[in-house]
């Protein structure tokens, strides 16, 4: 059995932030996607490296960048646990309109969970605007909500940290806002040489 050598794990993942970082550079010259900012593209598509996601199909919406966070639309979260061989289905007797409950099942265990999510819970937690898609698309919105708890509470291995929707997000950033420094650290400045990670490597392993 061979081991992989713990500077070789480290030399890879430096050279991988260099390569991301390469990327976001060269799109931050395009006029379409210079809109999500530097943070945003990086973020992105480091997000969609980890989690063996289309680097294209994450920045044309599967994933989304709001103050710092990384969130999910709710068709990638379906097709994330659908093709892990999860189950979602809608009860069609208990959802309508104005709620959506959803019942899932994992592939592996067995395990069954059950959300639901309705203009009244949005009513409630003040997020219900009449105006807007609330009140224009509400079984939408309700799915929405219903899918990224189903997502989030029984497939966390799945969503890692990125099972919020983008309305989601917007909230949270106006609840709970995100120190200006944390935000600028998710992108480093200065990216170390491959001569530089294998000598960190060899610090760290001595150590």
């Amino acid at each position: 059995m061979t081991l992989v050598k713990k500077e070789d794990t480290f030399a890879t993942a430096f050279s991988e932030i260099e390569n991301t970082k390469k990327i976001s550079d060269m799109l931050m010259k395009t006029p379409h996607y210079s809109k999500l900012g530097p943070d945003g593209i990086y973020s992105i598509v480091a997000k969609a490296r980890s989690m063996d996601i289309d680097p294209v199909d994450a920045l044309n919406g599967s994933l989304y960048y709001v103050n710092g966070r990384v969130g999910m639309s709710t068709e990638a979260m379906a097709a994330r646990m659908r093709g892990a061989g999860h189950s979602i289905q809608k009860d069609i007797q208990k959802s309508s309109n104005t709620c959506c409950v959803l019942i899932g099942k994992r592939a592996d265990n067995g395990d069954e969970w059950s959300t639901s999510f309705s203009v009244d819970d949005a009513k409630r937690a003040g997020i219900y605007n009449e105006k807007g898609p609330w009140g224009k698309y509400p079984s939408v919105m309700c799915y929405n909500r219903a899918m990224s708890m189903m997502f989030r509470q029984l497939t966390p291995d799945l969503s890692k940290g990125v099972g919020y929707t983008l309305d989601e997000l917007k909230e949270i950033a106006v609840t709970e806002p995100i120190p200006t420094a944390a935000v600028e650290a998710v992108v480093p400045v200065d990216v170390i040489s491959q001569e530089q990670a294998n000598e960190l490597s060899s610090i760290i392993g001595y150590c």
